[in-house]
């Protein structure tokens, strides 16, 4: 089984490896009990640390999908044939709301459209007063749009 990293990818490597293995599952190229290859070798095979190889299963673990053993493989779970109970549902949420968290906090806001954005963005009152404060320049090269983060202020972002 060969897992394919995106270098051009903006998620991490172990999130790129946890997603790959869902696919995988998803298109029947893993049934349960099928053994995942051992952290050390999929660490080498893509020549990535092997700490990424090992949060990626501890994510999957994580999240039902995979059981790791001490000393053994990791193994594609057992599909569920009953509903997950609310405390469970809860652990498994507060864990991909922390990765989320963490994720989003590494990484510039993106705007909705994808691409990156070039300076922060400034949120400052619109009135005369604080408009004052900035500079001419910066009020030349200033490009404003309202502010959902507070109302009746403008975001100043330059171009």
């Amino acid at each position: 089984m060969l897992f394919a990293i995106d270098e051009r990818d903006p998620r991490p490597i172990y999130l790129q490896l946890s997603m790959a293995v869902k696919e995988a599952i998803r298109r029947g190229e893993l049934q349960p009990g099928d053994e995942l290859p051992s952290v050390r070798e999929l660490a080498g095979d893509l020549s990535v640390n092997l700490h990424t190889v090992h949060r990626a299963y501890r994510t999957l673990r994580d999240e039902g999908i995979v059981r790791l053993g001490l000393g053994r493989r990791a193994r594609v779970a057992p599909r569920r044939t009953q509903k997950a109970g609310r405390e469970e549902v809860l652990g498994r949420l507060s864990g991909v709301l922390e990765q989320l968290v963490e994720h989003l906090t590494q990484r510039p806001v993106q705007p909705a459209l994808g691409a990156p954005l070039r300076a922060h963005a400034v949120c400052a009152p619109a009135s005369r007063d604080s408009a004052a404060a900035i500079s001419r320049a910066e009020q030349r090269s200033a490009a404003a749009r309202p502010c959902a983060a507070t109302a009746g202020s403008t975001i100043r972002t330059p171009t």
